[in-house]
């Protein structure tokens, strides 16, 4: 009897409560009649290459020539596939031709027809505010639109070349999508506050953010990208995505909204090594709940440690591969080191799930789209 009473006092020593730790996370349940709607997110996606490596036999350009417009993303392709919407920060250009190559230190560049990479890695949409869209000009972001336009690739921009925001709806819910450049950001908020107040008047039930900038290989956010986000979450946005400084960085909690300063490189082909500091990154995917009335009532999401290449090395084989073991372990460490709340564990095959975040209260009237404080902080 005594030995049984001490075996059933170490069984309770050792459960997660005793420990004091959390309750594992469970997946929040859609309610009777409500809608789920899963958005998968990557992060910089270079699709091509500098000009003077289109000919090498380990170029981007060359292999997926040689295995086809899939594998980039074949070895993703069982999450993508997934869900309602893939999307990708694209940074180069579709383009035949090298006029109007604009002067700079890296172009990024591929022929029209490897746009049709994006759909056969079951990615449905791209953002296009970054450094690299208008690697060849205005003729070269032109034919990046009428390459992805061809392929039925809905895409978003608050730039110079293009202010396009865009909407995905699903039983009959409204999700508005927005991006941009920290540089037209900075230049022009009053036209990004616009195109925000435009979603929420088209009657979207959210708003997912997507921003670029940040310090290139900084393992933590700076201000500017918290003064990013912030823009995002005065018009109610659920989720803010960020990249551009091609490693991972962490995540926080504002206003019930996810806020990701960076997901890392996804398929970059615009480098031939894995740069040492830029061997991680992020997919995360997110689950917005709406009730049988169409209203929201938060997001959950679900973190994935990757690998930009799969070989697992420094070269880079331009094909994103899960983590897994002690390298998704590594990954989520560094995601941690600039995150100021305890993140979830990831488990072994299944990512690393997250507590739910409610939806937020109603807002109140629309920021003033004149209000130019935000330009003013310092970089």
């Amino acid at each position: 009897m005594k030995r049984l009473l001490c075996v059933f006092l170490c069984f309770l020593l050792l459960t997660p409560l005793a420990l004091g730790q959390e309750e594992p996370v469970v997946p929040y349940p859609v309610p009777e009649g409500g809608t789920e709607i899963v958005l998968t997110f990557g992060g910089d996606s270079t699709l091509g290459s500098e000009d003077y490596l289109w000919e090498e036999a380990t170029s981007f350009i060359s292999l997926v020539n040689q295995n086809g417009y899939a594998y980039p993303f074949e070895k993703l392709y069982p999450l993508f596939s997934t869900d309602d919407v893939t999307i990708v920060n694209l940074e180069g250009a579709f383009y035949d031709s090298t006029s109007g190559r604009v002067t700079k230190t890296y172009n990024f560049r591929a022929p029209t027809e490897f746009a049709k990479i994006l759909p056969m890695g079951s990615v449905e949409a791209v953002m296009l505010g970054n450094n690299h869209t208008i690697d060849y000009g205005q003729p070269g972001f032109d034919s990046t639109i009428a390459a992805l336009e061809k392929e039925r690739v809905d895409w978003f921009v608050d730039s110079n070349e293009a202010n396009k925001t865009w909407i995905y709806e699903k039983n009959g819910i409204k999700i508005g999508f927005a991006g941009y450049y920290i540089g037209y950001w900075r230049a022009n908020i009053a036209k990004v506050r616009a195109s925000l107040q435009a979603l929420r008047d088209a009657g979207c039930a959210t708003i997912i953010g997507s921003m670029h900038g940040g310090s290139e290989y900084a393992q933590k956010h700076n201000n500017h990208q918290a003064l990013m986000a912030d823009t995002f979450l005065q018009y109610g946005a659920s989720v803010v995505i960020g990249h551009h400084p091609h490693v991972v960085q962490g995540m926080e909690i504002k206003n019930n909204a996810s806020v990701f300063y960076s997901l890392g490189n996804l398929s970059f082909g615009g480098n031939k090594r894995i740069k040492e500091m830029a061997d991680t990154a992020l997919v995360t995917q997110v689950r917005l709940i709406f009730d049988k009335d169409k209203q929201y009532l938060g997001h959950q999401m679900t973190i994935y440690p990757i690998h930009p290449s799969g070989t697992f090395t420094q070269v880079n084989d331009y094909r994103p591969i899960l983590a897994s073991g002690e390298e998704a372990q590594r990954i989520m460490g560094l995601m941690q080191a600039d995150t100021p709340h305890a993140l979830a564990p990831y488990v072994e095959g299944k990512g690393a799930l997250q507590p739910f975040v409610p939806a937020p209260p109603p807002l109140p009237g629309p920021p003033d789209p004149m209000d130019l404080h935000i330009i003013m902080e310092p970089m």
